[in-house]
């Protein structure tokens, strides 16, 4: 089983908590994981971040969505619908990516 290093903090989406309960189950034990990471600094929040010594780090964006509810989408923005509403939401692959830098930055100035 993959180490959780943080634990769920009990409002998780059906989706994060599916994830979380997968990842922990069916990764080894070489696997670190950290859920609803905050970035020091920039009081952002990385919904997954996984680490393993062969594979690097992975940083994943989880979302609530049906894939009935995506309409289309680009790079930057993906456009839902849901209840008859739709809306423009940021795309969780440039939202990972941003986050996936950020961390990458951040690691560059640690003393090791």
């Amino acid at each position: 089983m993959a180490i959780m290093l943080t634990a769920k903090h009990g409002n998780e989406n059906q989706s994060k908590e599916f994830l979380y309960h997968f990842l922990w189950s069916k990764l080894s034990d070489q696997f670190y994981i950290w859920h609803d990471l905050i970035l020091p600094r920039i009081e952002q929040s990385v919904d997954f971040a996984i680490l393993h010594p062969n594979y690097g780090m992975w940083i994943l964006a989880v979302k609530d969505w049906s894939i009935q509810e995506i309409k289309g989408g680009n790079q930057k923005d993906c456009l839902l619908s849901s209840e008859g509403r739709e809306s423009t939401v940021r795309n969780p692959v440039r939202e990972a990516y941003e986050k996936a830098v950020t961390v990458k930055i951040l690691m560059e100035k640690l003393p090791f």
